[in-house]
């Protein structure tokens, strides 16, 4: 009787969590779970971030947006897109895409204790009207993010990787979101609208400005990316508008003012180097496993750049009159730098994808400029001057600006048919003048006749 009892009671508990598994099998395919990567909250405390009514909630929200803005963003997009696939329920806590207009916004301060330690004063509340979405299937939600360098306005589009903080019928209504994809309806420059064109978000890129004359650095790795493939896909167009002719000094007095902008400037390459792509995300969003970083120098026309020296800042500068140093990055080289590649010094020339090869080349290139930045180079290591700060571009199109032969040898024949023209005149008017010299001493030798046998001296016959 007891081991039936006890049997029954193992079957019962056998059954409950084989009941259990399915349940947990079925939450995980509906949807992924965020929490992991937003330490220390967990349902209950996000589900408490919304509504903000008050400077405790205000704050609260203020610090789930830090964390989600410090998480993983790959992945947060990996278990976004999951949640899309499974087009199940959602709950608090859930990760969701979207992707939609905005009609409205509204800011929200961060409580003063709070501003040093999140490290951001305010954040927006956007209220979007949604593009299709199986994990969102009202028309329009609430996503809350932090207030970055831009200029958001009613009518852009945007998208979101964040997590749930308020469902409705079983759907998200309000999300909280580390970071948000700006798309702007009106671009501020050309530039801009030729990036949104191909996808490029330009939150990421406004924020890079932020970051001028620092090395490149983890947050330069998406925009960074995203901007070299986008330059790629541009270089294909033809249906481009003309860039603005730029040049170093420009980029160097107000870098802030020209990110992201499409703009034409003729360098000379000094060294080309193939980069290795190792990360398979960025791999494939260039299609290839390499790019090449392209030294060059531009012209500074008269301008002196002075630059202090970190260990003597009130000793001499170190001062550059001639040319300045300009980066270059592109996914593929055009034929005339591969042509100069092979074709260098060394037995059979370089091999094309060596990692390292000197070419003097002038150029002129239609690319985007990402910002200044700084790296350590030779030069400034010999004289004290700590690290390099130079323009970084992405190059769309390449042009050579070396004459061609053909020129070469239209320039030659015009210069000897300019020299043999010289001599031919000033022989010409040598002879022309040796003529009219002759002519000149035969007049006036008949003139003194005349005037001998017409004039009479006193006291002469």
């Amino acid at each position: 009787m007891n081991v039936f009892r006890l049997s029954g009671i193992a079957v019962s508990c056998a059954v409950f969590s084989a009941v259990l598994c399915v349940l947990v099998s079925a939450r995980s395919s509906a949807a992924e779970s965020a929490l992991e990567l937003l330490s220390g909250f967990d349902v209950t405390r996000l589900d408490a971030v919304f509504p903000i009514n008050d400077e405790e909630t205000a704050g609260e929200m203020a610090k789930a947006l830090y964390r989600l803005r410090r998480a993983d963003a790959g992945k947060m997009a990996a278990k976004a897109e999951a949640t899309v696939a499974a087009a199940g329920a959602v709950q608090i806590g859930d990760a969701v895409r979207v992707d939609g207009t905005i009609t409205a916004m509204r800011r929200f301060k961060v409580p003063e204790k709070l501003v040093e330690f999140l490290e951001f004063e305010s954040y927006l509340e956007l209220q979007l009207q949604l593009s299709e979405n199986p994990a969102v299937p009202g028309e329009s939600i609430l996503v809350y993010a932090p207030e970055a360098r831009t200029v958001m306005s009613v009518g852009d589009r945007v998208a979101a990787n964040g997590v749930v903080v308020d469902i409705t019928l079983s759907a998200a209504s309000a999300l909280a979101a580390g970071t948000v994809q700006w798309y702007p309806s009106t671009p501020a420059s050309p530039g801009w609208q030729l990036l949104a064109d191909e996808g490029v978000d330009i939150s990421a890129i406004a924020a890079v400005s932020a970051r001028n004359r620092q090395p490149l650095t983890a947050e330069d790795k998406q925009p960074f990316y995203e901007v070299l493939s986008a330059a790629q896909a541009i270089g294909l167009r033809d249906d481009l508008i003309a860039p603005t002719a730029i040049d170093p000094v420009q980029l160097l007095r107000d870098p802030e003012k020209h990110v992201g902008d499409w703009v034409r400037i003729k360098l000379n390459t000094v060294r080309i180097t193939r980069v290795s792509v190792s990360n398979a995300e960025q791999r494939t969003q260039l299609g290839q496993d390499h790019y090449y970083q392209v030294d060059a120098s531009g012209s500074l026309g008269d301008v002196i750049v002075r630059m202090n020296r970190p260990d003597d800042p009130d000793g001499p500068p170190i001062e550059l009159d001639n040319s300045y140093p300009v980066s270059l990055v592109t996914t593929q080289l055009p034929e005339f730098l591969l042509t100069a590649v092979q074709s260098s010094d060394g037995a059979g020339g370089a091999p094309v994808d060596a990692l390292v090869t000197m070419i003097n080349h002038p150029v002129s290139v239609d690319a985007f400029f990402f910002r200044l930045w700084s790296y350590d180079s030779e030069f400034m290591t010999k004289r004290g001057g700590g690290k390099q700060v130079g323009p970084l571009l992405m190059v769309a199109r390449w042009r050579s600006t070396a004459p061609s032969a053909r020129s070469g040898g239209g320039i030659d024949v015009i210069g000897y048919s300019l020299l043999t023209l010289l001599v031919v005149t000033v022989l010409g008017t040598f002879l022309w003048n040796r003529l009219n010299a002759k002519e000149d001493r035969l007049v006036r030798e008949r003139q003194q006749e005349r005037e001998s046998s017409e004039l009479r001296l006193p006291g002469e016959g």
